[in-house]
């Protein structure tokens, strides 16, 4: 038992816990949110004993104005709850606890307590100090007669502008001890007070004033308001009948008098009494309302179809043609043929709207109630025979309402209420079946009646048809949702749906003991979550206050950043529920004006929450504890799912059991739903509902880990047996359910990479990179792996370039990397090739410019970096070989200006290359400028390093030498033409033009003395021959001296055989004299000249005529023998030798 008074400080109250147990109990402690769920923070004391049992009790000062939820703990083992407190809510662990309210009304507090030492929380203090600030303004003017009335005036004043109506009543209460005699001030208390929920309190303010102004209307009327209100409608009826009849008071009077009537009434004589009290009231166009619902709570509760049909036709006759088609009145037709309590309900909160007939009645009208009486009538003919009667005349009605169609709706509504009537016969008589037939023959005339669905619902509830019961329920809440969007100001809807929600939550709750098979505890689990999940989302909604809503208070936060933190977690979380609830629902989210509304009712509360202004602040403290508990029941919920989760995965360990894809599938419903709660947020409330809760625990991480199993185990599974493909739809899946999972996000970039899909690979590992904490020891780990990724997609891109630069098309391979740049632009490693095509294609300055990128976008440390920096060194170390690679072919090919141009590009190296200067030279020489080739030339020269590039240095000199043939190269082009045509005198004309231009050039001589050798001028030549030689000097020109020295020789020989022609002409005509003397002049100068020898020896033989002396045959002989013996000596020669040494003897 638990009793509350008023503690020494405003802002608490004393509680008295008191608690009768058997005699066995040996300790009890009491346990709630008010002692963070200690055990040893309040021990019980035990009282007297009275038979076998025993009373143990404590006392406690509590904030007031708070809920708290506590139990009991005995023996250090067992916990309940209270059993006089009826108010309880489940525990995390299925246990119940006891709901504690410390509201007192103020009444209750202003006694004198016995005085207790307490601290003070800060609401309660600030709340102290308003009340201390009060107190001396009120004292303050109590010496003062004028100031005391124009304080009670200004505290009424204050009364109107403040929302909470314990402010009002406080304000109110002291405007009365002001000034007592002023009327109005008591009764704006009263009205508060009744307004407030506290109608005894306004009676006896009402009552005191009516003892001072006995008979006022006004407090009358209040009174019975007041009675009303507190159950007690005798003595209401007695102080309404005083308010005189005529007036606004008096006709609000009446009313008031027929719902006291109302309450009051037993049976047929009552409801007459009733009925004649409604004939006598006055309607006017702002009453209709108030007349329409005193008909319709007639109609319901009294439950006469007779006394329905004359209501309607009172109804009809008191409102008139004028107000026939207020909107009251139409909807007290339509309840009164459907009956629907959330009508009824909701009736205040739809708009009214006047009707725009100038006094006369709507056309139709009275056609409407005719044939709605007619239906209605036709409603109560049926007969009370058994049920095959009914079904045959089910029948009958049936067809007349499908040939009547939307003529007559009134048949329809008829039609359904007595189906309706009939199934609620056979449903409390347990005839499910019949009952579920009628029920879906409503649900085919009204296929969207919130009630019809319920019914069904039920039904198969009771006949354990799984399928048929969550097809209803399913139905149900979607209907439900639909009239939310329809009439979003009728709250009912939305409230009845709350109720659904929480009562499908308990069940699961009461269900959780019996789940023994993981199967069960998957559907438990996923049947929980879509009920827990939209209730959660549409309570924190109901919330005024901003914060609220959105979901933080200020124990969520210490500073302005966590703050920030705090709110965007909760906001996220709440509009994940919102989403959640929709799709569960089947509303569709782009479409739905109602999710829609709620979207922006949280974003406007979430702006004003952001702000911290005066907005965020309204309602904070009147809605406080009802946030509070709707925290607890959060954490409640999150603890309790993930309870579930963690049993479902221990029994599929156990088992060795895996999840089809229809049971994933519900697993997944379920690890959406745990996932949308914000887990940090949870942990505070989780410290306080479980006593061994690890303060250190990373809930999200715990949440990720149990909503993800069976994706990440099997994906481990499959990673293991190298199937990446597979194991990347695993890790997809829970990415996609938890975006924010580092480790899953890891795994897939792993999964992509093994299947060299780069680009997706790059893409999650810098998603996993962001999620990782810089702190974390992972994330160098994460960052080598996603730069290593994103140079493997980079690098798949530039496979053509790289291709290219293999196969020396350095060209190719700069387009392709410069289209990759513009698709990745920055990225060092495309700067890098892009520097390697470049130097490729000998452009240093790009290849520098674009490594110099490359080193400013690539991390020094990395090894894509160290490798740039090394490249950077090597580019004037090899560049003069890739010069000469590419420009010696093109030499080869007397290609001298491509070349040329290739070699140019060397002028920039560092240290400068004499052999690429030199090159370049030639290539100039030979492309005809000449003056640029020798600057280069003597520029390689200075380049030139000594004891190492001496040969160099010779071949430069030669090239110097040569330089002004160059000149001539023309007319030597043109010579060489003519005199391969053997136009020798036209070739001599350009030689002599060569000549002129350089005269020190030894091919042109060498060229002229060929001219002149061809046209036999024999001395010229050599003349000409000889005249080169003095200018063919040098290495360069060793090659033309060897040329003139043959060509010497050629015109010396030429000169011989032209003597051995003229010696063998004497022979011929033989004069053997002249020819012996020519021949003897050749063999002295050729020794040995053999044929030469054997003229001679011819000649002495013939001159001798046959009679040779001894010296002559011996001159004979030794010619002979000395041609014989000549190594080239021709066979025709030797045996003509042969001969004459046979006739010499």
């Amino acid at each position: 038992m638990i009793e509350m008074g008023a503690a020494s400080a405003s802002d608490q109250v004393v509680v008295d816990f008191r608690l009768k147990l058997p005699d066995d109990v040996c300790t009890v402690h009491l346990l709630g949110d008010f002692n963070g769920w200690d055990p040893a923070a309040h021990p019980l004391e035990q009282h007297a004993a009275r038979g076998d049992s025993r009373t143990w009790a404590t006392s406690l000062e509590l904030p007031r104005n708070k809920i708290f939820q506590f139990c009991y703990e005995l023996d250090g083992a067992r916990r309940i709850p209270d059993p006089d407190v009826t108010r309880r809510v489940p525990g995390p662990c299925g246990e119940p606890l006891s709901l504690l309210d410390t509201a007192l009304p103020d009444h209750d507090a202003a006694g004198v307590p016995t005085p207790r030492r307490t601290r003070k929380s800060g609401h309660g203090a600030r709340c102290a100090a308003g009340a201390s600030r009060l107190e001396a303004e009120v004292h303050a003017a109590t010496a003062d007669p004028e100031r005391r009335l124009q304080l009670a005036t200004e505290l009424c004043r204050r009364a109107r502008q403040v929302d909470s109506p314990y402010e009002r009543v406080r304000l109110l209460g002291r405007a009365v001890e002001l000034d007592p005699f002023e009327l109005e001030y008591r009764l704006a208390q009263g009205a508060t007070l009744t307004e407030s929920g506290q109608p005894k309190a306004a009676a006896e303010v009402i009552q005191r004033a009516l003892a001072l102004w006995p008979g006022a209307p006004a407090a009358c009327l209040l009174l019975g308001q007041a009675l009303l209100a507190d159950g007690r409608p005798n003595e209401a009826l007695e102080h309404l009948a005083k308010v005189p009849a005529d007036g606004a008071l008096g006709r609000q009077a009446a009313f008031e008098r027929v719902e006291a009537a109302l309450r009051l009434a037993k049976g047929g004589a009552d409801w007459d009494k009733v009925q004649d009290e409604l004939a006598k009231l006055e309607v006017d166009v702002d009453s209709v309302g108030l007349f329409c619902e005193k008909c319709l709570k007639i109609a319901v509760e009294a439950n006469d179809p007779d006394r329905t049909v004359d209501l309607l036709g009172l109804a009809h006759r008191k409102l008139g043609a004028p107000l026939a088609g207020h909107p009251a009145y139409r909807l007290l037709e339509q309840v009164a043929m459907f009956e629907p309590q959330s009508l009824l309900d909701n009736a205040a909160q739809l708009p009214l709207q006047r009707s725009e007939s100038n006094g006369e009645p709507p056309a139709g009208d009275v056609d409407r109630l005719e044939n709605l009486l007619k239906a209605y009538r036709l409603a109560q003919t049926v007969p009370a025979g058994d049920d095959g009667d009914r079904v045959k005349f089910v029948g009958i009605w049936q067809r007349l309402v499908e040939r009547q169609g939307d003529a007559w709706p009134e048949l329809k509504d008829a039609y359904l209420v007595q189906l309706d009537r009939w199934a609620e016969e056979a449903y409390k008589g347990k005839k499910f079946q019949l009952a579920g037939l009628l029920w879906n023959e409503a649900e085919r005339i009204d296929p969207y009646n919130p009630a019809v669905l319920q019914n069904l619902a039920l039904v198969y509830t009771r006949q354990n048809n799984e399928d048929g019961q969550r097809h209803y329920w399913d139905r149900f809440t979607r209907v439900l949702n639909l009239y939310c969007e329809m009439a979003p100001e009728a709250d009912g809807f939305s409230r009845l749906l709350a109720q659904k929600h929480q009562a499908f939550v308990e069940a699961a709750q009461k269900a959780l003991p019996t789940a023994n098979r993981w199967r069960d505890l998957l559907e438990l689990a996923e049947d929980w979550v879509r009920e827990a999940v939209p209730l959660l989302a549409l309570r924190q909604l109901e919330f005024r206050n901003p914060m609220f809503r959105c979901g933080i208070w200020r124990d969520d936060y210490r500073n302005q950043a966590e703050r920030e933190r705090a709110l965007t977690a909760a906001v996220t979380a709440t509009r994940q529920w919102l989403e959640l609830a929709a799709e569960w629902s089947g509303l569709p989210a782009d479409r739905s004006e109602l999710v829609q509304a709620r979207r922006i009712r949280l974003d406007q509360a979430r702006q004003s929450a952001a702000a911290a202004g005066p907005d965020s602040r309204r309602h904070y403290n009147d809605e406080r504890d009802a946030f509070k508990l709707h925290r607890d029941q959060t954490v409640h919920q999150y603890l309790m799912l993930m309870h579930v989760l963690k049993l479902l995965i221990k029994q599929l360990q156990e088992q060795e059991e895996t999840l089809a894809e229809a049971e994933l599938a519900r697993y997944r419903t379920v690890a959406r739903g745990v996932l949308a709660f914000p887990h940090e947020l949870m942990k505070a409330g989780a410290m306080q509902l479980i006593a061994d809760f690890d303060p250190n625990i990373d809930m999200a991480a715990e949440a990720y880990a149990v909503a993800l199993f069976p994706w990440l185990t099997k994906g481990r599974e499959l990673m293991e047996q190298q199937r990446p493909e597979a194991a990347g739809q695993c890790y997809q899946t829970a990415c996609e359910l938890a975006p924010a999972f580092m480790p899953a996000v890891f795994q897939l970039a792993q999964c992509m990479a093994m299947q060299k899909q780069w680009d997706d690979a790059c893409r999650a590992a810098r998603q996993a990179l962001a999620l990782c904490n810089p702190d974390d020891e992972h994330y160098a780990m994460l960052a080598d792996f996603a730069e290593q990724m994103d140079v493997a997609r980079v690098q798949q891109r530039l496979e053509a370039a790289q291709r290219f630069l293999k196969e020396q098309k350095s060209e190719e391979a700069v387009l392709t990397a410069l289209e990759t740049l513009d698709d990745y632009p920055g990225h060092p490693f495309v700067l890098f090739t892009l520097a390697q095509a470049y130097l490729s294609n000998t452009d240093f300055d790009e290849a520098r410019d674009a490594l110099r990128r490359a080193a400013t976008a690539a991390k020094p440390d990395s090894e894509l970096g160290q490798t740039i920096a090394g490249f950077d060194s090597q580019i004037d170390e090899y560049a003069p070989q890739m010069l000469l690679t590419k420009a010696v072919p093109l030499m080869k090919d007397e290609k001298w200006k491509p070349a040329a141009q290739i070699l140019a590009k060397g002028a920039g190296l560092n240290p400068p290359s004499a052999q690429v200067t030199f090159y370049h030279a030639v290539c100039l020489g030979r492309s005809g400028d000449i003056s640029e080739a020798e600057a280069q030339a003597r520029k390689a020269m200075k380049q030139c390093r000594k004891g190492e590039d001496d040969e160099l240095k010779g071949e430069i000199e030669a090239f110097i030498e040569q330089i002004p043939v160059m000149l001539i190269g023309e007319d030597v082009q043109n010579a060489q033409k003519q005199m391969e045509k053997k136009n020798w005198q036209a070739a001599l004309g350009f030689l002599d033009s060569a000549r002129t231009k350089a005269p020190n050039a030894a091919i042109v001589y060498f060229y002229r003395a060929v001219c002149k050798l061809n046209q036999d001028e024999h001395d010229e030549a050599r003349r000409i021959a000889r005249e080169g030689l003095t200018h063919a000097k040098g290495k360069a020109n060793e090659e033309i001296r060897k040329q003139l020295n043959q060509v010497i020789a050629v015109v010396e020989q030429a000169e011989k055989q032209r003597e051995m022609n003229l010696a063998v002409g004497f022979m011929n005509r033989e004069d053997w004299n002249m020819a012996a003397g020519i021949l003897e002049k050749i063999i002295s100068d050729e020794p040995f000249n053999d044929a030469a020898k054997f003229y001679l020896a011819v000649c002495l033989f013939r001159r001798s005529g046959g009679y040779m002396d001894y010296a002559t045959k011996s001159k004979i002989r030794e010619l002979l023998a000395d041609a014989k013996l000549s190594l080239f000596l021709d066979k025709d020669l030797k045996k003509q030798i042969e001969m004459l040494e046979k006739l010499v003897g």
